[in-house]
């Protein structure tokens, strides 16, 4: 099992073995990386918010307790370190009115969002996510490309499962308003 396989290495690193956290990096630089560049939005940023975030990890990995599995609190530090990165560069988004989209039926969005075979449409929903401010971007790639589950979000993000639950529907509203 993974977890065990992680935890192992852990104990093994906490106990002198410093040189197997690149084991840890090896594994999980890559879908680190690929959650900090769709926050952060620029390659060279993510790469350096991505080294920061294994630093980190690495002078608190004592404070890991084993109560998760360890990909999800690395990525609870990267999620942060991320987010961090984004409002230091106090970027503007585009503003969404909450009440056009209470008007929007849920069928009407369950039915867009489901022919994912529509490459244009791929096109389109990619420019509009670069659109979406830090904490939207990290949810949908959590949720849609690291393929976290609604409670490891949860936990990531310091949000209930009810409101990572809201937050998702609204964002797939929100994109659905910029689409059409």
């Amino acid at each position: 099992m993974e977890t065990e396989k992680d935890s192992e290495i852990i104990k093994r690193i906490l106990a002198g073995e410093t040189g197997l956290f690149a084991e840890i990096v090896d594994k999980y630089g890559a879908p680190v990386l690929r959650m900090v560049k769709r926050i952060v939005s620029c390659n060279e940023e993510a790469e350096e918010v991505v080294q920061d975030i294994f630093l980190n990890a690495f002078r608190k990995l004592n404070t890991f307790k084993d109560k998760s599995e360890f990909s999800t609190w690395l990525y609870r530090i990267a999620y942060n370190r991320a987010i961090s990165a984004t409002r230091k560069k106090k970027q503007q988004y585009s503003l969404f009115n909450e009440t056009d989209a209470t008007n929007i039926p849920d069928e009407t969005i369950d039915y867009f969002f489901e022919d994912d075979k529509n490459e244009q449409l791929i096109e389109k929903l990619q420019e509009k996510i670069e659109l979406l401010n830090p904490d939207e971007k990290a949810l949908l790639t959590m949720f849609y490309l690291e393929k976290k589950s609604i409670n490891e979000i949860s936990f990531i993000a310091r949000i209930s499962v009810s409101n990572v639950k809201i937050k998702l529907f609204r964002i797939r509203k929100k994109l659905y308003l910029q689409l059409k």
